[in-house]
């Protein structure tokens, strides 16, 4: 079974902004609850996290929760598979957003071929390049990924 999750979450990052409904502030450093709120559907979850500055380069991440037995894909997902795709283009103060990948499981894909992509947990971490290093940056995201069991 293959079931598409459209989410979305912001995030905020630089010293204090105002949390909206799906934002998260970091005001110096990076807190356990420097996080958006859980988007939920009924085999998966997705959140935006906040991490450190360093000047223009912020770190964030984008946590997934999968029930037991369910996986997400990784950027190429092998013989079948959805990759995710992210939208930040909503983000205020945004140069730039990299996902940084970490490395794949294999997942027979029940049809004789091999998915690439994640189970249980993952954080693909995000470099985050603000356009004005003055100016607080809010990140907003457009998340559409798959889940299979």
């Amino acid at each position: 079974m293959n079931d598409m999750v459209p989410s979305r979450a912001s995030i905020g990052l630089a010293a204090s902004l105002a949390a909206s409904l799906l934002a998260v502030t970091v005001v110096t450093d990076a807190r356990a609850e420097d996080a958006s709120p859980w988007q939920k559907d009924r085999h998966s979850a997705v959140r935006l996290l906040a991490g450190s500055r360093s000047g223009a380069v912020l770190l964030g991440g984008v946590a997934f929760q999968l029930q037991p037995g369910w996986k997400t894909y990784w950027r190429t997902p092998g013989d079948s598979g959805v990759p995710p795709r992210f939208d930040f283009s909503k983000s205020d103060n945004v140069e730039a957003v990299t996902v940084l990948w970490p490395a794949p499981k294999k997942f027979d894909d029940g049809a004789g071929g091999v998915s690439l992509g994640y189970h249980d947990q993952i954080v693909l971490p995000l470099r985050i390049v603000a356009r004005n290093v003055d100016k607080p940056v809010t990140l907003r995201a457009e998340i559409n990924y798959a889940v299979c069991e």
